[in-house]
């Protein structure tokens, strides 16, 4: 989910289970692609945290989305507090958590400053995605 997309596969030897599975890969691509090559880019966190995190933003700033990835498990298991930029700081989003929606509204100041509470992430290599989308008045 950083800008490329593509299988070296042999299509003729895949399975309609695994033809379905990429159908459905290439959907969310095809979703976010534009957002990915044309948005700002943000880099979320720094090289001594436990886990890696990037996020694109439109030009106009309604729509952004955020990939996390853990990178070292720990034993003292403690949820993400994140907080994510570029965002309208008078903008309400609605927030989008592994295709999970949150019922509340959250304005850009209070995502830019206080973040957000993620505890989906709990194993090396698991990944979030977070889709934040100004709300349509």
């Amino acid at each position: 989910m950083a800008g490329t997309f593509g299988y070296e596969l042999d299509l003729t030897k895949l399975n309609d289970e695994e033809i379905q599975f990429l159908a459905a890969e290439t959907k969310v691509y095809n979703k976010y692609s534009d957002l990915i090559r044309n948005g700002d880019y943000y880099r979320l966190t720094s090289n001594d945290v436990r886990y890696i995190g990037w996020q694109f933003v439109s030009a106009d700033k309604t729509n952004s989305l955020a990939v996390l990835v853990e990178k070292n498990t720990s034993i003292d298991y403690k949820p993400i507090i994140q907080r994510f930029y570029g965002l309208e700081e008078n903008m309400m989003y609605r927030v989008i958590i592994d295709g999970q929606e949150r019922e509340s509204l959250y304005s850009g100041t209070s995502l830019m400053q206080i973040g957000l509470n993620i505890r989906t992430i709990k194993y090396e290599g698991d990944s979030t995605r977070i889709e934040i989308v100004a709300k349509n008045d």
